[in-house]
């Protein structure tokens, strides 16, 4: 007897805990599914019934809605990559991982995405070789853009070689990132060379930085042995700044 009441009392009291439309279900011993509608969950402070509330409110993912999240995400990719692509900065890195490849320090599929045809050898050799021969491409192009950079500073800007010269850089420019995107570089290379362009990003905000700090001790009173060394140190900085330009 003591058994019975204490399996009565257990009942009760785990019937106590259900939502009393549920609780009605169970003591009439109806076989269905308990209600979890927004209107049954209330404002129950249970954690669970709270959770089926709150998805509850948030619309789901159309089939429509995923797609346009697809293109909105490689949209953005493609213009992170055309953003890299145009950079000498990056095309310089991509010559140097050009070096390691052939030297066997760096393997072909860590740096670019392998076809289906480099699955033998031979077809890894035969992609080995495309790739290095689009990176001397790269190389070249960049040592072109250096160069007529160069000669930019000769003329002056509303000049026909100035002009001349610009639209030669432009192009020069396009092919090297247009190579540079159908090389299908790995995840791994394309966040090196983020870094890359991220601490030289931090480099020249560092310089400008100080740049305007001597600026402004160039107009207090300072001692003979601070005075030339503010002076000096502003030449060191625009030097840096343009052979971090010149690199970018």
């Amino acid at each position: 007897m003591d058994d019975i009441h204490k399996r009565r009392e257990e009942k009760q009291s785990d019937l106590e805990l259900i939502n009393p439309q549920d609780k009605a279900c169970f003591e009439e011993g109806e076989d269905r599914d308990p209600d979890l509608t927004t209107e049954s969950l209330g404002t129950n402070n249970d954690p669970v019934r709270m959770y089926f509330r709150e998805i509850d409110a948030v619309p789901l993912l159309t089939r429509g809605g995923e797609a346009k999240i697809g293109k909105r995400i490689e949209k953005s990719q493609m213009g992170a990559l055309k953003a890299l692509s145009r950079s000498l900065l990056v095309a310089g890195e991509i010559s140097k991982c050009g070096e390691k490849l052939r030297r066997s320090e760096l393997d072909i599929g860590n740096l670019v995405e392998l076809d289906d045809h480099s699955l033998t050898r031979k077809g890894l050799e035969k992609q080995c070789q495309e790739v290095l021969g689009n990176i001397e491409e790269i190389t070249a192009l960049r040592g072109e853009v250096a160069r007529i950079r160069a000669q930019l500073g000769k003329y002056r800007k509303k000049t026909r070689e100035y002009k001349r010269l610009l639209s030669r850089l432009a192009r020069h420019r396009i092919s090297m990132a247009r190579i540079i995107r159908n090389l299908k570089l790995t995840s791994q290379i394309h966040q090196e060379l983020v870094d890359v362009i991220k601490s030289t990003v931090d480099r020249v905000v560092k310089l400008e930085r100080e740049s305007k700090k001597l600026t402004k001790l160039q107009n207090s009173r300072l001692k003979l042995h601070e005075v030339k060394k503010v002076r000096l140190r502003p030449r060191a900085i625009d030097r840096k700044m343009r052979d971090i330009e010149e690199e970018a």
